[in-house]
């Protein structure tokens, strides 16, 4: 695995478990577990997967070095990003569905761009070139869209850059993410906060390596009540107090 900005790139062809028990609910026994492997002698754009996202439709999107694909369980359809040229590979680095069902695609270098009702846009209000390094619909209404210079939100309703910004102006934001509870997790290169109640704080732990960087948040809380922390070399959780 390589890390790119701190966004985790899977260097493997695409591993996918088809299984529901990965979403709340029951353990099931590994051997009930069935895994298939596609590649690009499957139709697969690159074997480099940055991105994965099944949206309420059922469709499986899949973001690659090379761009972005829909899979319905037998074929890969390309997915053309608009302002591309013929001959540009567009990195796509993250993928998000909002409430209105529209598929929101972070990409490297290229911005920011939106599908619905299938017709793919380009997000024009600011981050037109920016490496997206991670999103977030927070049910609320916003989009929070880390790149590698900083942290903006969009407003769903508007489509426009949401005021005030929140800082972090030319930082790098390696990872973001909207707890159910509505707090928003954001971590850079140089550590971790949390927005709540209009308000941004610091979060400080201690890693089990002391001065290695906070790259990641993981979403296990989702499930069980924590919010996981990752990096390179080490993970931890934190319990959610809200």
């Amino acid at each position: 695995m390589a890390l790119w900005n701190g966004h985790r790139w899977l260097l493997l062809p695409l591993l996918i478990v088809w299984a529901d028990v990965l979403r709340a609910g029951p353990a099931i026994p590994s051997e009930s577990l069935s895994f298939h492997r596609w590649g690009r002698e499957d139709g697969l754009l690159d074997d480099t997967v940055t991105a994965l996202l099944q949206t309420q439709d059922g469709y499986l999107w899949v973001g690659t070095a090379s761009g972005l694909a829909r899979f319905d369980g037998v074929e890969f359809d390309r997915v053309s990003l608009p302002g591309a040229g013929s001959n540009q590979v567009v990195a796509v680095t993250s993928l998000c569905e909002d409430d209105m069902h529209r598929l929101w695609i972070g990409t490297r270098e290229s911005g920011l761009f939106w599908l619905s009702a299938g017709v793919v846009r380009r997000f024009t209000d600011g981050a037109q070139n920016e490496s997206v390094t991670s999103l977030a619909a927070d049910g609320r209404g916003q989009l929070w869209v880390g790149t590698a210079a900083g942290l903006f939100r969009v407003s769903l309703a508007t489509l426009r850059t949401a005021l005030p910004s929140l800082g972090f102006t030319n930082e790098l934001v390696s990872s973001v993410h909207a707890a159910r509870s509505g707090t928003i997790w954001i971590t850079t290169s140089t550590g971790m906060s949390q927005y709540k109640n209009g308000r941004i704080t610091a979060v400080e732990f201690e890693a089990q390596n002391p001065g290695r960087a906070r790259f990641h948040f993981g979403r296990g809380h989702e499930l069980s009540g924590f919010q996981q922390l990752g990096g390179p070399g080490y993970s931890g959780q934190l319990r959610q107090s809200d």
